[in-house]
Parts: C-alpha cells; sequence; structure tokens
C-alpha cells in the first residue's frame, strides 16, 4: 500500500509533499526483457505454376512494462503493476504470441484462371483482470491487479451475496481458478486464438488480369463462421472496483463487475471483398 482509502473509496497516497505535488513519475532503462523466436518454413513449387507453402513460429516475450502510450502518466496507467513500482516483476509481455501458423496455396485452373488461399492462425493476446479504482492508494486508477479470493470470507464485498457470481466466474475461467489466494500475474489470461481465410480468384484476359480478394471467407460461406473473438484489447479488463475500506479485515471492500467473455469483434469478423483489375503489357 502506498497510502491509504477512505471509508468512500477514495484513495490519499503518502506523499512527502501531498499538499503542493500530484505524481512525479521517474524513469530509467534497464536490461530483462527477453525475447525468443523459433521459426520454419517449408514449400514447394510445380511446372504448372502451381505453390504451396507451410510456416511456423514459437515465440515467447518477456518484459517488465510494455510500452502503451506515448506520455508517463499513459505509460505508468496502462501497465498493471505486477511487484513494487519500484522493481517490478518480469512477465509474459503484452505483445507475446506463442504460437502462429501460415499456409498458402496457389493453384491455376483452366481460362488462365488462378485460385489462391491464405491461412493465418496465432494465438491471442495475453491480458490480466483488475481492480476499478486505486486499491493501492498509489494515486492511479486501472493499473492494480486483482486479487483472486479463496472463498467468501477471504474478500469484502459491498454486497455479500454477490460472491456466487464471481465465484462462478472465477471457476469458468482457468488463469482465475489456478489462482486462487494470490494477486493474479500479470497477462497470466489470455484471449481465445485467431484464425483466418482470406481468397483471391484472378482472370487473366490479353493482358489484362481482374482478380477478387476475399478476406474471411468462412463468413463469407456462414455468418456463424469466421468469427474473431476476445475479452479485452488491452493488457487488462476490469473485474472489481474499489468502493470503500474494510476496517475490521483492513482490506479494501469491492463491488463485483464482472466483464463479457469471448465477445465478438465486429469489423475483424465481417467478410469483404475488394475487387482490382491490372494491365500487363
Amino acid at each position: 500500500m502506498y497510502g491509504t482509502i477512505a471509508a468512500g473509496g477514495l484513495a490519499r497516497p503518502t506523499r512527502i509533499d501531498g499538499a503542493h505535488y500530484g505524481p512525479v513519475y521517474e524513469f530509467e532503462n534497464r536490461t530483462g526483457d527477453r525475447a525468443t523466436t523459433v521459426a520454419s518454413e517449408v514449400h514447394r513449387g510445380w511446372s504448372s505454376g502451381a505453390f504451396v507453402q507451410f510456416g511456423y513460429a514459437w515465440s515467447r516475450t518477456e518484459d517488465l512494462m510494455s510500452l502503451i502510450g506515448t506520455s508517463s502518466t499513459l505509460i505508468f496507467q496502462n501497465n498493471p503493476l505486477d511487484g513494487s513500482i519500484a522493481d517490478r516483476r518480469l512477465r509474459r509481455s503484452n505483445r507475446d504470441i506463442p504460437q502462429s501458423v501460415v499456409a498458402a496455396a496457389v493453384v491455376p485452373l483452366a481460362f488462365s484462371t488462378t485460385v489462391s488461399f491464405l491461412f493465418r492462425a496465432h494465438s491471442g493476446a495475453p491480458y490480466a483482470y483488475l481492480v476499478g479504482g486505486d486499491a493501492n492508494a498509489d494515486g492511479t486508477s486501472g493499473n492494480d491487479l486483482a486479487y483472486i479470493p479463496r472463498d467468501a470470507r477471504d474478500i469484502s464485498l459491498v454486497a455479500p451475496d454477490s460472491f456466487a457470481k464471481l465465484d462462478a466466474f472465477i471457476e469458468q475461467e482457468p488463469c482465475l481458478h489456478a489462482q486462487r489466494g494470490h494477486v493474479m500475474s500479470r497477462n497470466s489470461c489470455r484471449n481465445a486464438s485467431v484464425q483466418t481465410l482470406d481468397g483471391r480468384l484472378a482472370k487473366s484476359v490479353r493482358g489484362f488480369e481482374v482478380s477478387a480478394d476475399i478476406f474471411n471467407v468462412p463468413n463469407l460461406l456462414d455468418r456463424n463462421w469466421g468469427l474473431v473473438r476476445e475479452t479485452t484489447n488491452r493488457e487488462g479488463v476490469p473485474l472489481l472496483s474499489v468502493v470503500g475500506w474494510d476496517v475490521v479485515a483492513s482490506r479494501p471492500i469491492y463491488n463485483v463487475a464482472l466483464p463479457s467473455r469471448n465477445r465478438v469483434v465486429p469489423d475483424a469478423s465481417r467478410w469483404r471483398v475488394q475487387l482490382g483489375a491490372r494491365f500487363r503489357p
């Protein structure tokens, strides 16, 4: 704790001169970030013009803070605090995509027509569940990782009967269930994996080529296919919010604010068609 939380939930950081100054940030360069990538690719072509390609990449990326924002205030606020302010723990980076697959095929057909496909799949982006408000009273809201209670006695709620829905949510989310009794680790959850299949149909006629590029072919075939889902597009999503202080238990009082999981991302889930033409003398 970097200060105190009043009965109404207002946090007051303990500062040397809190009357004249707000937060003062000091940034420095540190070593310690780690990134490892292993990639492989196979491909084959035929005299007919047919071509297939398959690639796979495995990676692991860890850092102390991910660069999110352009000012000191935004960088501090957008990076969930894992550890102390001065000594953050090395955790999975928000840019960590451990699995990635790419497959492509080009098939010539009759009448100077070519059809091609591009399939891509990769792991979803990592994230963690946060506390709305200022749970550690450091003067910044929305960057504190949530404590995952063991049972109803392990957390103070403004509405105790809301623990049932919180408990059910924790049980349904493996990354939360595995961290009961702890402040959860930064980026220890992960969005659903993403798969996309795009196609292209091209025909050549006397030096002219006309083409149609179809993005998200499965969604064109069925509106329930090709959907991209995510819980959040940020490093953290609120699970609880601070509304007061439990003097007897010496801990914050929370309100349960459960987010929606695996929401459909509309723009990324829609199919699109791009028509083109070019002349090749």
